[in-house]
This record gives structure tokens, sequence and C-alpha cells, in this order.
């Protein structure tokens, strides 16, 4: 009885260390949208820290005992009784001491224990449980439900990815209802006219540079955050949209060929802007060929009395336009350079206070002014500009909507702080976005130029070359680099190195919080620091 009640407590003390490797994995998994494929590109790179080798511990006192038993030929009951005893407790003790002594690591974007993460948590404990209950109808030994629980410690991503794997339908079911009562909800709103916008980068940007204008005249709802998924649009028409919106503007993101069709099948937008293409998500796409298809899929959703709004500097917009654009829909252009553009910024005075330019339509020329930093945000101006004279606007109207303008959070957002000025574009970086972020911060005035940044991901096979040619970049603006990850900024590293940046000024650290700490020590009154990028937790590396 005793015995028993020691190979108990021995299976309930292995059991927090399960549950934490669980809710890591879980996150992992909640991290890369809940896609297997994603999942398991992971578990690739990061095998290491899915499977730590310090993990196989718990099993060595089972598999000593085991591998004691075959040796020595143990015949007495007394001996085998006390040895699983033995085994037993150690396994216990040990496994209690890895949870104890677990990482700490500082999410900085924590599980989020929605519906469907407790589904997978039920979903789990479901394919745990019958496995033991399997042990317990065969009347295994309870040395045998410790070693299942040991190889469970090592092998829960396992459990996660089953798990998931069974769940597919279910949620595919709950998805599709979700769909079709959004779906109900949007058709029922015959005069709400739905504004696209999609493209490799500035899309979560210009959705709140155009909503900001449109604004002036129409009631205007959008999806919020980064809400860019179909089940994320799906989610803003069932909670917010009402028939009192006169423009629904939805920002559509893509990881594969189709998502933006699938967007589109649901709210038939009238009018569509296509602000980049570039290599972005290489790693699902694969090809530029793809990125250019997919992001085409909104123009050629339109309606014929639709409308497209198109970045003509960007020279993989206008070739996908012969390629895939769909004829018969007009489409206006706007742009900087050249002079191509239907609707074509002049004059442009930068600072660091904002910008000012002129907007020349044909033969009309109208000044705005804004406080929005960079030439990116300029283009995304110019498509808020375009559409709002599209949509029968005055310049009066779109000027005051410009010049209301405030940086969106986390994307070239100025922070003055006492005696130093933090350039926060931790959302996201782009082989565009970073040499922009590099032009402000050389256009503010102050001491050192300092950089944090753990450089770009999901560039595929481009990524090393797109991230050293970053580095090169750096070392010509900054006068001190902070890089976040001995691995991930390896290409960065070659960069600085081939423009001979001093070694001194620059240091690698392990993650972003290491980076702040080590930026209180190195910063001095009036330096200007740019944040440019902030992996999720997922990309640690």
């Amino acid at each position: 009885m005793f015995s028993k009640m020691l190979f108990m407590i021995s299976w309930l003390a292995g059991l927090p260390y399960l549950i934490y490797k669980l809710n890591t994995q879980l996150h992992m998994l909640q991290l890369n949208s809940y896609m297997n494929s994603r999942y398991l590109l992971w578990l690739r790179r990061n095998f290491a820290r899915a499977l730590r080798p310090v993990e196989f511990l718990p099993l060595v006192p089972l598999l000593l005992f085991v591998l004691w038993l075959r040796v020595e030929a143990v015949a007495a009951e007394v001996a085998v009784a006390s040895g699983t005893v033995a085994a037993s407790v150690i396994f216990g003790l040990i496994s209690l001491l890895l949870f104890f002594s677990r990482p700490q690591i500082k999410a900085k974007k924590k599980l989020s224990y929605t519906a469907r993460v407790k589904r997978l948590f039920a979903a789990v404990f479901l394919l745990t449980a019958t496995l033991f209950l399997l042990l317990l109808q065969r009347q295994a030994e309870p040395f045998a439900f410790l070693l299942v629980l040991g190889l469970l410690q090592l092998l829960v991503f396992a459990l996660v990815l089953g798990s998931n794997t069974v769940l597919a339908p279910v949620e595919k079911s709950i998805n599709y209802y979700y769909y079709r009562d959004a779906a109900r909800k949007i058709g029922a709103m015959p005069r709400l006219k739905v504004i696209g916008i999609t493209g490799s980068y500035g899309k979560t940007s210009t959705k709140h540079i155009v909503q900001k204008i449109l604004a002036q005249k129409f009631n205007v709802l959008m999806t919020p955050g980064s809400y860019n998924t179909t089940m994320g649009v799906v989610l803003t028409i069932r909670k917010m949209l009402s028939p009192l919106h006169d423009l629904f503007i939805t920002e559509m993101g893509a990881k594969k060929v189709g998502d933006i069709t699938e967007i589109c099948q649901l709210v038939k937008p009238t009018y569509g802007i296509l602000t980049s293409i570039g290599p972005q998500h290489l790693e699902t796409f694969k090809t530029l060929d793809n990125v250019q298809k997919t992001k085409y899929e909104l123009i050629r959703a339109l309606p014929p009395e639709g409308m497209s709004f198109l970045n003509s500097d960007d020279p993989l917009i206008m070739d996908g336009w012969e390629r895939y654009g769909q004829q018969g829909i007009r489409y206006i252009t706007y742009g900087i350079d050249g002079d191509k553009a239907e609707i074509q910024a002049k004059n442009i005075r930068y600072s660091e206070e904002g910008m000012d330019f002129t907007a020349v339509k044909g033969e009309q020329e109208y000044s705005f002014s804004t406080k929005l930093l960079g030439k990116h945000n300029l283009y995304n101006i110019l498509a808020g500009i375009s559409l709002g004279f599209a949509l029968g606007m005055d310049y009066k109207s779109i000027y005051a909507g410009v010049r209301e303008l405030t940086p969106i959070e986390h994307r070239l957002q100025i922070k003055r702080k006492a005696d130093h000025v933090i350039v926060d574009d931790a959302y996201n970086a782009n082989p565009v976005g970073t040499k922009m972020a590099l032009e402000v911060l050389q256009l503010i005035s102050g001491n050192k130029k300092i950089l944090i940044t753990p450089g770009m991901i999901e560039l595929g096979s481009q990524e090393y070359e797109l991230n050293k040619t970053f580095g090169r970049q750096a070392a010509q603006v900054c006068d001190y680099i902070i890089l976040v990850g001995e691995k991930q900024t390896k290409p960065l590293q070659d960069g600085l190195r081939e423009l001979n940046y001093p070694q001194e000024k620059y240091c690698i650290v392990k993650d972003i919080f290491a980076a702040f700490q080590h930026l209180e020590i190195i910063r001095e009154k009036n330096d200007i620091i740019l944040i440019e990028n902030d992996l999720t937790d997922d990309y640690s590396q």
C-alpha cells in the first residue's frame, strides 16, 4: 500500500512540468496561427527549445532500473519492489526539480486563453487520459505509468499537434458558422461600401490614414488592430458593424494563395488599395510571383463599377496589373517619383516635426501638412487622398483629415522623453520600412543614434541577403547598435563587418528585455533610439 502511494505521489510530481510544457507549446502554436505547418517549421528551427537534453533526466532512473533487472536477472521480489520504488521517487524528484528550475522567460505576448485554446487543452487532456486508461485497463504495472508520463514530458509537442489535428474539423465547422453569420449580416446592408486594403507592407498604416481622412465626411468602420485574416474580419462584422456605417475598411492579409479571395467573397469590396508588393512571408508563398498573384486577388474581386488605387512607384504592382489586373476596372495611380501617377506628390519638405507637400491632380495642386514622418507614410497618405477625391470629398475635408493624422502605435511613432527620443517602429520590419526608418532616424537631431533590432523575418531564401543589406545601411547611420539574438542577427553582423563597423560600437543580447537593460547602461542625454521590429516569442533565438 505504501509503495502504491509513493508511485501516485511520484506520478503527480511529474504533472506540473508536463502542464508547463503544454502551456509553452500551445503558446507557440497560437503564435503560429494554429497552423500545423508553421508550428512544425518552428519546431524544426527551435528543436533545442522544444526538447532540452535535461528533460531526459526523469527517464534515467527508470531506464537504469530496467537495465539493472536485465543485467542482474534479479529474482528476489523484495529487491525488485525496492528498486522500483527508488526509481519512481527519483523520477518524481527530478520532475519537480525541472519544474522549479524551468526557464523564466518574459513573454512579450502571453498565451491568450481563447475558446480555441481551451478546446485544445480539453483535447490534450482527453488524449492523455485515454492513454492512461488503456494502461489501467491492461492492468499495467505502476512503473509503466511513470514511463509514459516521462515520455509525454519529452514529446508534449506531439500531443499538441495531435490535438490540433483532431480538432481541425470542429474548428472548421465553428468558423464556418461564424462566417455564414457574418455573411448574412453584411449582406443585409446593401448601401454599405467596402474598401479593401492589401499589400506586403503598409496595410495597417494605410488603413488608419484612410479611416481618418474619410471620417471627415462618412461614418466609417475599420477592422481594428491587425485584424486582417478571414476570422478577424468575421469577428469585426459580427461585433462592430452596424447599418449606420457608410464605409467598411477591411485590411486583408495573406500567408498563402487564396487568403485574400476568401475575405473578398465575404465582404465583396467595391474599392481596392494595393500599397506594395515585396518579399514578405516568402516561407509560405515561396515565390514573389505567388505574392503578386495573391495581392491582385483583391483587384480581381472588384465589381465592374469598382475602382482600384495603385502605388505606381512599385514596379511589381504595375507589372501585376498587366498580368493579373481585371480589365474594365478603373484604376487610379498615386506616387512620388517620376510623373506617371495621376495623383503625384511634389515639393516635399521633410523635418523631424512632419512633412509638407503638394498633391498634383491633373491641373490642380493641393497643399498638405502632416505630423507623420517617412516617405512610406507619404505613399499611404496619397492612397487616402486619392480615395477621398474619388468618393467626392472636397479638398478642405481631405486637408483636415491629413492634418489630424497622428503616428500609429509602434509604427515610426516618435516618443519624446525627458532626456532622449524613442522612434518606435517595433510592430514589424521589412526591406522598405527598415530603410525608411533609418532615414527618419537620420533626420532627427540629437546626440547618438542607437538602433535596437532583431532584424527581419519570413523573407524565405532572401532573408540572409536582405538582413545583411539592412546591417550595411545601419552601419552608415547608427552610432551604436544593439542586436537581439545571436543566431537571428548573424546576417546583420556580417553586414556590419563588411563595412568595418567598429566591434565596440555594437553588442549582441539574448532578448529584447536584455536590450533595454543594456540601453540604460550606454544611453546618454539627447540620444535618439530606433526600435526596429520586436519579434514574437516564437522567434526568440
